[in-house]
């Protein structure tokens, strides 16, 4: 009877710490800069962040970044507020370790626009599957996004379902670099030593918000495009699948075209 009253009490003790969880706010859009360092490898970036009309404000807003990322602003409609920051675990970074930040909010209304300055390194864990090779070194930029390798602000709890919403993203590379972002490029251009790129993800899954930056070159064949890496094997292997993407859509188009 004793082990049974121990087990009611350990599930009402876990019943309460669920309910007491806050709903998080969803994000609208993410307008994110972000500068790949390499002199010590890591990443610098700004995200401006709008919620969803209609989000409740919470207690405590809180957000997760990397374990290695910190922040060094955060603004709320452009005011400088205070944050406290603690390593936590969380099943949705690679490295199952994530920089939990929260902000007081003490009544306050969520902003119309929430600014995040933050910046660190992101090292390979051996946490993992060897498959999650999630880094930031002198090779370059690997970075997938929620339940992987949180980059950007996530209000998301690590068990929570993931969402669509806007990112308009700019990428800092080096001009030997060449960044490339889950959606549409918009605009490319190398100054002062640096190549400037940015992207736009309209109702794109949180999850597969990814940035990747290597020595790529743009190789295009009627229509199709692939970034692929400046050597023989790459270049030929490129060739190899323009190709074939260009006899695949000529046989739909024959054979398929006007089809329901």
């Amino acid at each position: 009877m004793k082990k049974y009253w121990k087990v009611v009490g350990i599930l009402l003790g876990l019943w309460g710490v669920f309910a007491q969880a806050e709903e998080m706010p969803r994000v609208a859009s993410y307008t994110i800069d972000a500068t790949y360092v390499t002199e010590e490898p890591g990443i610098e970036a700004q995200a401006d962040i709008t919620f969803v009309e209609g989000s409740k404000s919470p207690k405590n807003l809180t957000f997760y970044l990397h374990g290695e990322l910190q922040v060094s602003e955060v603004r709320m409609d452009g005011k400088p507020v205070e944050v406290a920051q603690d390593l936590v675990f969380y099943t949705a970074d690679y490295s199952s370790v994530a920089n939990r930040i929260q902000i007081e909010m003490s009544g306050r209304d969520l902003p119309k626009k929430l600014v995040i300055r933050y910046a660190g390194k992101i090292n390979p864990s051996v946490v993992r599957a060897p498959s999650n090779y999630m880094r930031v070194d002198r090779d370059g930029v690997f970075l997938r996004s929620f339940l992987y390798s949180v980059w950007f602000p996530v209000f998301l709890n690590e068990n929570e379902d993931s969402y669509p919403v806007d990112a308009d993203v700019t990428v800092r590379t080096p001009d030997t670099f060449v960044a490339v972002v889950t959606g549409s490029r918009l605009a490319e251009r190398v100054e002062d030593g640096f190549r400037i790129s940015r992207w736009q993800s309209l109702q794109s899954n949180l999850f597969n918000i990814q940035l990747t930056a290597r020595p790529f070159e743009l190789m295009k064949k009627d229509g199709f495009h692939l970034y692929v890496l400046r050597d023989a094997a790459s270049r030929a292997t490129a060739a190899e699948i323009l190709s074939f993407s260009a006899q695949l859509e000529d046989f739909f188009q024959a054979n398929y075209s006007g089809h329901s």
